[in-house]
């Protein structure tokens, strides 16, 4: 009876873990450039006398759906989208590196461009970029950022940085707990000239709403099964208390 209970058990836990990664995608449905995480489970063999055919289902890192999200036009010109593969250079709050395809940049307090995140960008130098004061911004498709000085004319234009986009192959890049990607032994990717920037354009969540409901409703079906199987394995463990008392 034990075996019994403990199958339901592992099925209802991992049914919760895979509940709570959907659950999760439908929270960044809206979030700009999110890659919907994908629970993974592996099947690991039992080793021992009499447990050759025995088999357990383990929780393992979760993956994530590389596909684009589409592009969604907005009137702000620091709101930076990529067409195809590419990413931008960030750092994180730690200062630490990373890559991301979130392009809802804006200026913090002291003038660095930071996204929704609050990752800020890095420019062809590897550092944060910093805007000084200005009338106009525009960022060309090769991310070369250009502003109209304050106080200047329309004819005093300057070039500030260039935003730093690197390629990698999405499929090998692994997404860390602070939502932000890497490449798997942690080094830096290169950059490149092929990736182009639309600045006016944001990259929407590659979550599907309708699929994710879908799945929440399975899951939630799925773990009743599992609870109703829990108790029949009590009432049945009862049972034989009972009989053996009984005798």
């Amino acid at each position: 009876m034990d075996k019994f209970a403990y199958i339901a058990a592992n099925a209802a836990r991992n049914t919760l873990i895979a509940q709570g990664v959907t659950s999760h995608n439908l929270a960044n449905v809206n979030t700009t450039g999110f890659k919907a995480d994908l629970d993974r489970f592996s099947a690991n063999p039992v080793y021992g006398p009499g447990a050759a055919t025995r088999v357990y289902a383990q929780d393992e890192e979760n993956g994530y759906n590389a596909a684009d999200g589409s592009l969604m036009h907005t009137e702000n010109p620091l709101d930076l989208g990529l067409s195809g593969e590419g990413w931008f250079a960030v750092q994180n709050m730690e200062g630490e590196l990373g890559y991301t395809r979130r392009g809802d940049f804006r200026q913090d307090a002291n003038g660095t461009l930071i996204n929704g995140d609050g990752h800020a960008l890095l420019g062809a130098g590897g550092s944060p970029i910093n805007l000084p004061p200005f009338e106009a911004i525009t960022v060309a498709n090769d991310g070369t950022i250009t502003i109209q000085p304050a106080g200047a004319t329309a004819n005093e234009l300057a070039v500030v940085d260039r935003v730093s986009m690197v390629s990698g192959d999405g499929q090998k890049l692994v997404k860390g707990r602070d939502g932000l990607f890497r490449e798997e032994t942690n080094q830096p990717l290169p950059e490149s000239p092929f990736v182009s920037l639309r600045s006016g354009s944001l990259e929407s969540s590659n979550v599907n709403a309708v699929d994710s409901m879908v799945q929440m409703i399975e899951h939630a079906r799925a773990f009743q099964v599992q609870v109703k199987l829990l108790d029949q394995a009590e009432q049945l463990d009862n049972s034989a208390s009972n009989l053996l008392s009984a005798n």
